[in-house]
């Protein structure tokens, strides 16, 4: 009888150990420890659509962190062009992505390489940025580190 208990225990902590989802680890992860990035490298270049014009690129290392809460909140300080910015909102994550809305614009991450250290995203978007009928192609790739 002892066995069968041993063994029936045995299943149920395996079950719940495999039952953590991905989308749950990377989010625990996120926010783990204080829930800090280093951005290593931020790269973003910006097409014209149209003509596949290039039209803005920055590439740029140690650019500042992403700082994740467990509440859902987030804040970017990052340096970009020489210019320090700081921008809060909130974030939320599937098994293949990161979603924040910062300064009420939703802004969808591609979780290219996810470990507890390390985390390579991308962004790549079309959009009429200011209305003008003026298509845009923006494309981006986020580096970050676990600071510790």
């Amino acid at each position: 009888m002892k066995k069968i208990a041993f063994i029936l225990a045995l299943v149920f902590v395996s079950f719940g150990i495999l039952g953590c989802s991905k989308e749950k680890a990377i989010e625990k992860s996120l926010y783990k420890n204080g829930g800090e990035w280093k951005i290593d490298i931020y790269n973003t270049e910006i097409f014209d659509q149209s003509t596949d014009t290039l039209m803005y690129s920055e590439y740029t290392t140690n650019a500042g962190s992403i700082e994740f809460y467990e509440n859902g909140t987030v804040i970017w300080k990052i340096t970009l062009s020489g210019t320090p910015n700081y921008f809060g909102g909130n974030w939320i994550n599937s098994e293949d992505q990161i979603t924040m809305i910062i300064n009420g614009s939703v802004e969808f991450y591609k979780l290219v390489e996810h470990s507890k250290e390390k985390i390579s995203l991308t962004r790549d978007v079309i959009e009429d940025s200011d209305g003008d009928g003026v298509f845009i192609r923006q494309n981006s790739v986020l580096e970050l580190t676990k600071v510790e």
